[in-house]
This record gives C-alpha cells, sequence and structure tokens, in this order.
C-alpha cells in the first residue's frame, strides 16, 4: 500500500455532486491498495492506524487522482512516430499557406 498525506486539497469524483461540481478534502490523507486502486480518502486525523505501508508526504500540494495531463508541445513532435510527424508538418504547411493567402488578400497579419 501507498499512504499519501500533506494533501492540501483532494478533488475527488463524488457522483452525488452535480454535474460541474467538485468534490474537495481539506487536510486529506488517501490510501493507494496493493491493487493500484483507491483504498480510502479522507481527512488525514481520521487515518485509519491499519493502513501502513510506503509513506509519501506531498508537502501541501493539491492531487487530483485520474487526471490526465495531456497536452503537448511541438517539440516532442522529434520524439513521434514518423506519421505523427507527417501529420503535424502537413497541417504547418497549411497554415502557413492560408496565412500567406490571408496576407495577399491585404488582410493584416494573424496574432501570434
Amino acid at each position: 500500500m501507498i499512504v499519501i498525506t500533506g494533501i492540501s486539497s483532494l478533488v475527488t469524483n463524488d457522483a452525488s455532486l452535480e454535474r460541474g461540481k467538485l468534490g474537495i478534502i481539506n487536510n486529506a490523507a488517501l490510501v493507494v491498495g496493493d491493487n493500484n486502486k483507491i483504498a480510502w480518502t479522507g481527512e488525514a486525523i481520521n487515518l485509519p492506524s491499519e493502513f501502513g505501508g510506503t509513506a509519501i508526504n506531498v508537502g501541501g500540494r493539491a492531487v487530483i487522482p485520474g487526471f490526465v495531463d495531456s497536452h503537448t508541445h511541438l517539440v516532442l513532435v522529434e520524439i513521434a512516430p514518423p506519421s505523427l510527424k507527417h501529420e503535424c508538418r502537413a497541417k504547418l504547411i497549411r497554415l502557413a499557406e492560408f496565412e500567406q493567402r490571408w496576407q495577399q488578400l491585404g488582410r493584416r497579419p494573424m496574432s501570434r
């Protein structure tokens, strides 16, 4: 098990809340079971003593279990598969061609 403490704000997926609202537990702790699923969440003061294992203190940070930051940066294209590199290159060429045609029509340059 992994016991995570020092969580200033733990964001939960509380199904009882209305759409668009988040469940937040302040001064929280979280336990990840041996099956890699969340076994317990709550205020750190209520953390059951039965949970042992690896302890991680996140030092007052917010924790959002299950959140995947899927954004990327164009510089990462260099490590991407060839098909993705080709697709990105083609889109950049089309964008440059569009901007060139736009300027030929006497329009102001697009903001960057």
